[in-house]
C-alpha cells in the first residue's frame, strides 16, 4: 500500500523564525499555485486553506502514520518523497496532470509505503 498526505510537521515548521530558503520557496510557490493572496501570516492562510479546501480531517505526522500502519498489521513501512518509490508500479502515481509542482509537493507532503501480512 501507498498513501500520500500532508506531513502535520513540515506545516508547523512554516511557523518558525526566521524562514529556511525552502520554507520562503515553499509560501511562493503555494500561494502562486493557488493564485492564494498574499496575507501579513501566510503559513496560517496556507495551513487553513490545505485543511479545508482538501476535506483533510485528520493531518499525521510520519511517526504517527507509521505507528497507526503498524497497528493494524502493516509492516516494512518506508518514507519517500512524493512520486519516489522503489516500486515502478508507485512511482509518480500522485502527481497532478498539466501541472508541475514538484517542489511545492516534496515540502508538503510525506509517501509511506507498508506490506500487510
Amino acid at each position: 500500500m501507498r498513501i500520500v498526505t500532508p506531513n502535520l510537521l513540515k506545516f508547523i515548521n512554516l511557523f518558525q523564525q526566521p524562514k529556511t530558503e525552502a520554507m520562503r520557496t515553499y509560501i511562493d510557490g503555494k500561494l502562486g499555485w493557488h493564485s492564494w493572496p498574499r496575507t501579513p501570516e501566510p503559513e496560517t492562510y496556507i495551513l487553513n486553506r490545505e485543511l479545508r479546501d482538501w476535506g483533510h480531517q485528520f493531518v499525521y505526522t510520519p511517526t504517527l502514520l507509521r505507528a497507526n500502519l503498524e497497528s493494524v498489521g502493516f509492516a516494512d513501512v518506508r518514507e519517500f518523497l512524493p512520486g519516489r518509490s522503489d516500486d515502478p508500479a508507485l512511482s509518480n502515481i500522485e502527481f497532478r496532470a498539466g501541472s508541475n509542482v514538484t517542489d511545492v509537493n516534496d515540502y508538503e507532503a510525506m509517501a509511506l509505503e507498508a506490506i500487510r501480512r
